[in-house]
């Protein structure tokens, strides 16, 4: 038994190493002036809005919406989040022509957008609208009646799995927000002491509220090393000055504590400011700070929210200890000890900043136990008359095979090929698989990902411009039983040669040659050695040539 644990846990060493090499090179955009990542999103995409119009409940905003994006992800939903780079607290995100299906239907219309909506797209339409069902809420959702081009800061793919730490014993200032957003579910969230985070402890999110101590680094250390291996961190009150005097994420000597009574806003394009409207001042043993005598802010922390005033103090900061291409590392600091006041939105900010955190994408390594598949890329390629679709896994754990499935209009998905996986893998595998007869124009893949006990996990879909090259020949019947006709599309072609060839193996089984006769047609009768099953048949003239997926039936009985 030990050996076998000894074994997992190597493997998924090398599991999470190679996951934090190869989503490096992705650029995150977590700190201030983030680029724009404009995408075309395809109408009958659903929109979860995110501001005081649009995504209320008895008044209020609804954090329920939170729980829905959430469950969409455990179920394997993946969810884009939409923020506008370079706009200010509380500007739109994006405008668009969309209908009310959720939790009642409206009429459709023009709806402005703002505090970081979230997005499913068309592709996951159905599986969201079902999944929206069931979770209930009043969540409000639109669907989107024409295409719109928005800034997408993240496509989220990740479960999330939330550490909420009781060191200072107050564990319930964080648990009352997750109950409140409906996600307070023992399979994503766990009560653990500081302590026990730990690299490849699989939580996506840690996160500790009021915490006065000093000099406890037996457990702020394990957060740092936690941190700096891509997770993400978020702590509040006095756990501020624990942190920060203990490991200095976001200044080099520590802070010190100075409450005043007035706010700005700044960086409004960031995640955790995707809030609508001013934010509370509550009570608590830390509410403003600034640096501490000789102490610097580092390059890569931000302001949220501070004071205005000759001499700023801190309420909200932000800071990153990963470089900005590595997804996770992020450090978010609050202040005021709790925000439970439901019918004020200032105090309903509080809870939505720590909510916006959990949802800003870790690294990898840091929760590498929560996925079976991690895809490196999926890619479809038009060439001459298929089309070829490569993909590659880093790591596999579990997977029994893939599902390759296509659509003419990214809506209703047809199986075509199923591909063998590698089962547990800690390389890289390389996949690659031919659609021999592609849709003309525009069409749609989509890779899905299936363990052994069936679970799946749906990627995000392709799309391929196939444009089919003028025929020299052609070919019928197909499927055929003792032969085919072989007609000639180019007048300038008289002599050419037919080669049928085993699809699995390459071997040629059967070739002749043909002098073509006035009618431009010609019959080519199978050889009798040839059995029933798909073959690639090439026709060529020397500078020319074709091939055709041919499907050879059972002869008839005479």
């Amino acid at each position: 038994m030990l050996s076998q644990k000894l074994s997992r846990s190597i493997f998924l060493l090398q599991f999470c190493a190679y996951l934090i090499i190869y989503t490096n090179a992705r650029a995150q955009n977590d700190l201030p002036n983030p680029s724009a990542n404009i995408q075309l999103i395809p109408t009958g995409s659903l929109v979860i809005p995110m501001d005081n119009t649009w995504q209320l409940q008895s008044g209020y905003f609804n954090l329920k919406a939170y729980g829905l994006v959430n469950y969409l992800l455990q179920n394997n939903v993946p969810v884009k989040w939409a923020i506008r780079a370079g706009k200010l607290k509380d500007e739109i995100d994006f405008s668009a022509d969309a209908q009310r299906i959720r939790p009642s239907v409206g009429f459709s219309n023009w709806y402005d957008f703002k505090c970081g909506p979230f997005i499913v797209d068309s592709s996951y339409a159905a599986a969201a609208k079902t999944l929206a069902a069931a979770f209930g809420g009043s969540v409000a959702v639109y669907q989107l009646t024409a295409n719109k081009s928005i800034d997408i800061r993240y496509t989220l793919n990740f479960k999330p799995k939330i550490a909420v730490c009781n060191n200072g014993g107050t564990q319930a200032v964080f648990i009352d927000v997750l109950t409140a957003a409906s996600m307070n579910n023992a399979s994503w969230v766990t009560v653990v002491p500081a302590s026990q985070v730990v690299p490849f402890c699989g939580y996506t999110f840690v996160s500790e509220p009021h915490w006065e101590a000093s000099g406890d680094t037996a457990h702020t250390r394990a957060v740092y090393r936690y941190v700096k291996n891509g997770g993400n961190f978020f702590t509040q009150c006095r756990g501020v000055e624990t942190y920060e005097d203990a490991d200095t994420f976001h200044t080099t000597k520590g802070v010190n504590i100075n409450n005043v009574s007035t706010m700005a806003y700044f960086n409004g394009d960031l995640p955790i400011m995707q809030f609508d409207g001013s934010l509370a001042i509550t009570s608590g043993g830390l509410q403003f700070w600034q640096r501490a005598s000789g102490s610097l802010f580092r390059s890569t922390t931000y302001t949220g929210v501070q004071s205005t005033g000759s001499t700023p103090y801190q309420y909200l900061n932000g800071a990153k200890l990963v470089p900005n291409n590595v997804a996770g590392g992020n450090v978010f600091y609050l202040g005021g000890h709790e925000y439970t006041n439901t019918t004020s939105h200032a105090e309903i900010n509080g809870r939505r900043i720590y909510l916006n955190a959990i949802f800003v994408p870790p690294n990898p390594l840091a929760w590498c136990s929560t996925l079976p598949v991690k895809l490196l890329y999926f890619q479809g390629i038009p060439e001459d008359s298929k089309v070829t679709l490569r993909w590659s896994t880093a790591t596999e754990i579990n997977n029994d095979y893939f599902k390759l499935e296509r659509s003419s209009d990214g809506i209703e998905y047809t199986l075509f090929k199923e591909v063998k996986g590698a089962g547990n893998s800690s390389s890289v595998s390389f996949y690659l698989a031919e659609d021999l007869l592609p849709l003309s124009g525009e069409s749609y893949y989509r890779l899905t990902q299936v363990d052994y006990d069936g679970q799946t996990e749906v990627f995000d879909p392709v799309k391929v411009e196939f444009k089919l090259k003028p025929k020299n020949f052609s070919i019928y019947p197909n499927p055929a039983t003792e032969g085919i006709n072989i007609s000639v599309m180019n007048g300038a072609i008289v002599n050419y040669t037919i080669e049928l060839s085993d699809l699995c193996s390459k071997s040629v089984i059967a070739t002749t040659g043909v002098d073509k006769n006035q009618s431009g047609n010609f019959f080519w009768k199978f050889p009798n050695r040839i059995h029933p099953g798909i073959y690639s048949l090439k026709i060529s003239d020397g500078s020319k040539e074709e091939v055709f997926k041919l499907l050879i039936q059972d002869r008839p009985s005479r």
